[in-house]
């Protein structure tokens, strides 16, 4: 059974009772400062940028075209599985490679799966304790994706409890979107571009069409291997603004180091 929507009365009057639970651990937000796409990006829009990192292709249950996760044996060493020759997902070569961000995303992955089984009242809960305290920007995800429906549902219910606080990043995971738009549960100050796919354009363009309709931010954000992207009659998107932003489609550039193409 569904929890209750965003808007009931019950909902929000029920955080105190779910935060009488066992307390979760809390999350660990990154900052943009120390990205240097994003520290440009916070230059240009005057704004603070926060990152939630989960754990790349494992969090990431509708990835097809980019399927790729670290994995580590059992003598604890880490190295990139790929499950598609598409193109390779950047961030789940950085977790394999740097063991504080893979840690990062275990640990918030645990955290947020853990809350998330006990409920999106839970779930949301856990999010907003992590959200900065002044109008600022949250990047989700800079690694993973909304791995459940009761997860992006928690998103949704943090954002519309903050809405100081802009949330905006790329999904692949337009089955949730999907449902959440049907019931008008996405708020205002959360911005997606959905991570077009082979044979999704005309899904996620109805998408998109359904959210500008509810006067929402959506984008749809396809991503070219650099030769394509040098003749795409679409912006390209080199430094996040244009994810940012949401306003218009775009393309992405694949980079990193890429799986051989048979």
């Amino acid at each position: 059974m569904d929890e209750p929507l965003i808007h009931s009365p019950v909902v929000r009057t029920s955080f105190a009772q779910h935060l009488k639970q066992e307390p979760l651990a809390p999350l660990r937000l990154g900052k943009g400062s120390g990205n240097e796409k994003l520290s440009k990006l916070e230059r240009r829009i005057g704004k603070k940028i926060y990152t939630l990192t989960l754990r790349a292709g494992h969090d990431c249950p509708f990835a097809e075209d980019c399927r790729a996760r670290a994995v580590v044996d059992d003598k604890g060493k880490a190295h990139l599985e790929d499950l598609s020759t598409e193109y390779r997902c950047y961030a789940a070569s950085l977790q394999a490679l740097r063991p504080t961000m893979r840690e990062v995303g275990e640990r918030n992955s645990r955290i947020l799966h853990e809350a998330c089984h006990r409920g999106v009242i839970v779930g949301a809960t856990c999010l907003m304790e992590a959200f900065p305290s002044a109008a600022a920007v949250l990047r989700a995800h800079v690694a993973g994706d909304y791995f459940s429906y009761r997860y992006f549902k928690a998103m949704c219910l943090a954002a519309d409890r903050c809405p100081e606080l802009e949330i905006y990043g790329h999904t692949k995971s337009l089955e949730y979107v999907e449902r959440a738009l049907e019931m008008e549960l996405i708020p205002p100050n959360m911005k997606l571009s959905l991570s077009v796919q082979k044979g999704q354009a005309a899904w996620a363009t109805k998408l998109r069409l359904m959210a500008q309709a509810q006067g929402l931010k959506m984008a749809c954000a396809y991503v070219l291997q650099p030769t394509a992207a040098q003749y795409s009659p679409m912006p390209v998107d080199h430094d996040d603004y244009l994810a940012y932003t949401a306003e218009e489609d775009y393309a992405l550039v694949v980079h990193g180091t890429q799986p051989s193409r048979r």
